[in-house]
């Protein structure tokens, strides 16, 4: 009687720590597309293997009416369900796609999309000169894992960066070293694309972290800025009170030279 009991207390044990039966992490994408003002549009995609045991939940979650990023995470304990780009997350829009099997094993593969909105900056902004801004990204704004040398890129994560688009930008610290880059710092280019490939294993961010670009606007768009905004003042001096007094004190000495005119023509 007591082996039994024995027996069945060992075999509860790995019951009472598995605390994500079913699903296991698989990879992580952080792409982060920075907002001329500062702000970023963030889309993360979460990989999962899901275990054939596993399946009809994943199915009948999907179908829940309102998914949040907590209600993933308690059903799958997945370390990689949450806000990796902190800064008030706003309009969050989840988006699980259907399971696909994979071949021999019996398991599956699930791709959950969390996408959302800072409404607080994660750059901070400073004027560098005429049509020209330097953008340098709050360290604190990335969450990512912690270790004893600080905040970690995991291993089967790949994180990018893409600076605002159609603008003209210059890379001028970028550490630690990335991946890929699509412009070598120093260098100018329209296209901004920076990745941190940690799928071979973890990235330290700090205390190396360091990432800050500038940008310059066309002369088109700062002449079209000056035009609209004499464009404005214009209209806001016509239709005050010092502008409708102009316009009439106008109309009145353009009267009195056109009858004087008349009058010399007589």
């Amino acid at each position: 009687m007591k082996f039994s009991s024995l027996l069945m207390l060992l075999l509860l044990i790995p019951l009472a720590f598995a605390t994500n039966a079913g699903f296991d992490d698989r990879s992580l994408s952080v792409t982060i597309t920075v907002n001329s003002n500062g702000t970023a549009h963030v889309r993360e995609e979460i990989q999962l293997l899901v275990s054939g045991t596993a399946v009809d939940t994943y199915k009948s979650t999907v179908l829940s009416t309102q998914p949040t990023v907590q209600s993933w995470y308690e059903l799958t304990k997945s370390e990689n369900l949450r806000y990796h780009v902190l800064g008030a997350d706003v309009n969050t829009q989840i988006v699980p796609k259907p399971l696909q099997q994979m071949v021999y094993t019996g398991n599956y593969l699930a791709n959950i999309i969390v996408e959302y909105d800072t409404s607080a900056p994660i750059f901070n902004m400073s004027d560098a000169g005429p049509r020209k801004t330097n953008y340098e990204l709050v360290p604190a704004a990335l969450s990512f894992n912690n270790a004893a040398i600080g905040q970690v890129i995991p291993e089967n994560t790949v994180l990018t960066i893409n600076t605002p688009a159609n603008l003209k930008i210059k890379p001028i610290k970028v550490l630690p070293d990335p991946t890929y880059q699509s412009v070598a710092t120093g260098s100018t280019s329209t296209s901004g694309k920076f990745v941190w490939n940690a799928t071979g294993g973890a990235i330290a961010l700090t205390p190396t972290i360091g990432f800050s670009f500038q940008v310059e606007e066309p002369l088109d768009e700062e002449v079209g800025d000056y035009f609209s905004s004499l464009q404005q003042g214009l209209t806001s001096l016509v239709f005050s009170n010092y502008g409708l007094l102009a316009l009439l004190i106008t109309l009145i000495l353009g009267g009195m030279v056109v009858y004087l005119r008349q009058i010399k023509a007589l």
